[in-house]
This record gives structure tokens, C-alpha cells and sequence, in this order.
């Protein structure tokens, strides 16, 4: 499975993980999990890791779930993708006159 798991993510972000994210961090897979637990947490409990993702397209929506509990610090390709489908959920949710 360790192996089926590394041929299918070959890519890696950089997060930085919200103590309030911990409890579901399991949603993205064991492989990510381990890896955020594995680091140690600052001051304010915000746990920096590199985790590997499948691909931008793939990995967007599934941190996006996280709100701001997860800030993706690179790669900038992800950040923007996640920048683009929150401001497509803003606009959907955007009062209206």
C-alpha cells in the first residue's frame, strides 16, 4: 500500500496545519497525517510540514475544505488554485440586492 501511495503522489506542498485541524487531518490520508503529527509544533501549536499530494488539481479542493485551518505555503501553483476556488465560493455565497 506504502508503495501504491508513492507512485501516486509524486508532487509535495508545504503546509502549515492549525491545532484546530488535527482532529480530521486523517481526511487527506495516512501518508499526510503522519507527516503533519511527525512536526513539531511552534508557539502557537501550527504544525509546518511537506506532504506529498497527487497533483494541484486534486489537492486544491481537498485542503480548501479545511478553511483556514491549513495554509498551503508552496508550491504558488497550489496556493493560487486555492485562492481561485475561494473566490468562486465568495461570489456564489455574496449577498445579493
Amino acid at each position: 500500500m506504502a508503495r501504491f501511495e508513492a507512485r501516486l503522489r509524486r508532487e509535495s506542498a508545504t503546509v502549515r496545519v492549525a491545532p484546530q485541524a488535527m482532529s480530521r487531518i486523517d481526511e487527506l490520508g495516512a501518508d499526510i497525517a503522519e507527516r503533519v503529527r511527525a512536526a513539531t509544533p511552534d508557539a502557537a501549536g501550527l504544525r509546518t510540514a511537506t506532504v506529498p499530494i497527487e497533483s494541484v488539481s486534486h489537492a486544491a479542493p481537498r485542503l480548501l475544505a479545511f478553511a483556514d485551518d491549513i495554509e498551503v505555503l508552496k508550491p504558488m501553483r497550489l496556493r493560487r488554485r486555492i485562492a481561485e476556488l475561494a473566490a468562486r465560493v465568495a461570489r456564489l455565497y455574496a449577498p445579493r440586492g
